[in-house]
This record gives C-alpha cells, structure tokens and sequence, in this order.
C-alpha cells in the first residue's frame, strides 16, 4: 500500500524528492510532516525518539542538521501506527 503523495495543497510546480540511483526517494522534514499533517518540530521529536527512521547528512547548522527520511521508512511508520478497529466495534 503506497501511501506516499505530496499533499493536494502543494502548488503544482512541487518538483517530486530527488531519487537516486536505486529508485529510493528522500523526503525532506517538512515534506514528511505536510504528508502527515503534523508540524516539523513533530517529526523532529518522532526521529530522535527513534520512532521514524531518518538519515542524518550531518552538514546543517548547530540547532538542525540535515535530515533525510526515505520513503519506505515513512510507509513503515505508517503501517507500524495504524489503529485497528477492536472486534465487534462497529
């Protein structure tokens, strides 16, 4: 289940995450929280809670580095957060 689609609100001009050479796509933070309709500071907490995985490029500033998250790192966390509905529940 592919989850992975810039949010509708984004203009059209949003150019797609660069791939590389094996097909993975990189997201950037804000990127990643306009996916899930969070703020950045959310994601931020999520990787250094280490409930999303990220790759840390480690060439930003003091206060942020630069912070990839890949796709299949963000369809992970999805699928690991779902909420199932209990039996009977409805």
């Amino acid at each position: 289940m592919t989850i992975l689609a810039f949010p509708t609100r984004a203009s059209e001009s949003t150019p797609a995450p660069p791939a590389l050479a094996d097909g993975q796509r990189y997201f950037k933070v804000a990127e990643v929280a306009a996916i899930f309709e969070c703020s950045p500071g959310m994601v931020y907490s999520l990787i250094s809670n280490g409930d999303l995985r990220a790759l840390d490029l480690g060439c930003g500033t003091k206060k942020r580095s630069k912070i990839r998250v890949r796709a299949e790192d963000i369809e992970a966390f999805h699928e690991a957060n779902l909420i199932q509905p209990e039996a009977g529940a409805l």
